[in-house]
């Protein structure tokens, strides 16, 4: 007995147009979306708490970590903190040994955060327990072989951003 495998490649289903099904097809996004977002809020938490950290002090060290140049500016738009309480945060990550500051090069009146050896393992270990969640997505839902899903999800986070941006 042979098996093989079918190549047959499923055509998209095209975007609705019937109000009720857009209706139901954004509920839906939307849902599963929002189920994300807190699952992030979840994790983001709990890493921090297993760390040492505040819930901005995590972000901070993913977001110093996982930018070319970071500067505090930068830092302040991203956690929407004003310009003490990220010179505060900053100070306290400077302290406890994970971040520092080093001048920038072009800018004088500007620095640039950086993640010292101890913040590139924290930083590590955030990036760790997160993939490793993903990995078991990846290994349990053929879904996510689906460049269709990649794409919707990326739309939506290039929707979200821009409604985000809109005055």
């Amino acid at each position: 007995m042979t098996s093989h495998t079918s190549t047959t490649t499923k055509t998209p289903k095209p975007a609705p147009t019937d109000p009720a099904e857009i209706v139901e097809a954004v509920t839906a996004l939307s849902a599963a979306l929002t189920e994300i977002d807190g699952a992030h809020r979840r994790i983001r938490h709990r890493l921090a708490h297993d760390l040492g950290f505040s819930t901005s002090e995590l972000t901070a060290i993913f977001l110093i970590g996982s930018t070319e140049e970071c500067t505090p500016k930068a830092l302040s738009a991203e956690l929407d903190l004003s310009t003490g309480a990220i010179t505060a945060l900053v100070d306290r990550l400077d302290r406890a040994g994970h971040v520092e500051r080093i001048a920038h090069p072009t800018d004088r009146r500007s620095q640039l955060l950086t993640l010292t050896f101890r913040g590139e393992e924290a930083f590590e270990s955030i990036a760790g327990t997160y993939n490793a969640a993903i990995e078991d997505v990846v290994k349990t839902s053929p879904c996510v072989f689906d460049q269709g899903l990649i794409d919707c999800l990326l739309h939506a986070a290039t929707a979200i951003d821009a409604a985000a941006a809109r005055d």
